[in-house]
């Protein structure tokens, strides 16, 4: 990952990933006015459980799902755009910087042919996830399930 995105993921401190989860959070329920049970929840939890104990660990993890279900919510890309403006505007980088960081880092680990830690383990897999039924991308897919395969033998 570049520097800049990798000192949010794994640097960030606490309020700058509740403001970009929350921020993505803003955007959903205003875009979504039928979720808002399922959204208020990530709310609750983001107020209740993490800011009472500024749980930084818990934050990061958030705030990775939050770009997860963004990416998953197959926006339109005008609203896509609008979303990736919004988070530019307020903190220099967007969801296409996170992911194009993230086939970059992936990139890295094919190259080297090695998964080094847990942080890449979930980096691979994640991918794997999202490219698993996509027949044209069978050769790619079985590259990272071939990393995990020797990552969780070797733990």
């Amino acid at each position: 990952m570049s520097k800049k995105l990798l000192a949010l993921d794994k640097t960030a401190d606490y309020a700058t990933l509740r403001e970009w989860c929350m921020t993505i959070y803003n955007f959903l329920i205003n875009l979504h006015p039928e979720m808002t049970d399922m959204l208020k929840e990530i709310e609750r939890v983001i107020t209740e459980e993490l800011d009472s104990k500024l749980d930084i660990k818990r934050m990061r993890i958030l705030y990775k799902e939050m770009n997860w279900m963004i990416r998953e919510e197959y926006l339109p890309d005008s609203l896509m755009d609008k979303l990736n403006q919004i988070l530019t505007e307020k903190f220099k980088y967007s969801l296409v910087d996170v992911a194009a960081a993230e086939k970059d880092e992936i990139q890295k680990i094919l190259k080297r042919g090695r998964i080094r830690n847990d942080r890449e383990y979930e980096l691979v897999k994640n991918k794997e996830d999202e490219v698993y039924d996509d027949d044209s991308q069978f050769d790619y897919a079985e590259s990272l399930r071939s990393l995990l395969g020797d990552y969780e033998m070797n733990r």
